[in-house]
């Protein structure tokens, strides 16, 4: 019986990733793709072991649920390179204010 839930499980895989199979033959097939994987496997488990220390012991770590934002974020990135920029000026900005209202204090009158 044991066969037939590997079976089962199997074909569960096959199915969940079948609208995706395109993308993740270009990432399997990639030559970097071991490296790639070999990080995911650091992050994957640096939060395991901080959920294990946050959590109460039943609880199940997100696994990539931390990755999402990072990679949401490297998409905005990429599809408006301007905004990078936009970020660099807003904090050099932010920056040069503190130190015109900085200086402004200490200047005699």
């Amino acid at each position: 019986m044991q066969l037939y839930g590997t079976v089962d499980d199997a074909l569960a895989v096959i199915e969940r990733i079948r609208s995706v199979l395109p993308t993740v033959q270009r990432i399997v097939m990639d030559p970097y793709f071991f490296d790639v994987a070999k990080r995911v496997d650091v992050l994957y488990s640096m939060q395991v072991a901080s959920a294990a220390r946050t959590t109460s012991a039943g609880a199940t770590p997100s696994g990539l649920k931390s990755l999402i934002q990072p990679l949401d974020a490297l998409i905005y990135l990429r599809k408006n390179p301007w905004a990078f920029w936009a970020g660099v000026a807003g904090i050099v900005a932010v920056i040069g204010g503190i130190g015109y209202r900085m200086g402004q204090r200490r200047a005699p009158r």
